[in-house]
């Protein structure tokens, strides 16, 4: 059996339920233990130490896919930055939360 054929040009097509969200907030976790889950949705309140998240969409994706998205992202802020000598920067308050997942321990696949 042959290697699969290396693909070098992507033509995008909407599918007939394509849409299109705008967000401005992004949570991450983990769906199973081949997939990522990442939830995008919009900023509507902050209310003393609390954002309140309108969710727009839930994007399910196999970990491969999740990494190159990630790489995407990251070379793309990198063009940015190079192309406009700006630094993106992250707003003072705003973190990163480490995702909590709950996959499963060695001894509970036995």
């Amino acid at each position: 059996m042959g290697s699969p054929p290396i693909v070098q040009e992507t033509r995008l097509v909407p599918s007939k339920d394509f849409v299109k969200i705008y967000a401005n907030h992004a949570h991450f976790g983990m769906s199973t233990v081949w997939d990522m889950r990442v939830s995008l949705g919009e900023v509507s309140q902050v209310e003393n130490n609390e954002i309140v998240v309108d969710q727009r969409a839930i994007v399910t994706m196999p970990l491969a896919v999740a990494k190159i998205l990630a790489m995407g992202i990251v070379a793309n802020l990198v063009q940015y930055e190079k192309q406009t000598g700006k630094t993106v920067e992250i707003p003072p308050g705003v973190s990163f939360s480490q995702p909590k997942a709950n996959l499963p321990h060695d001894h509970d696949e036995k």
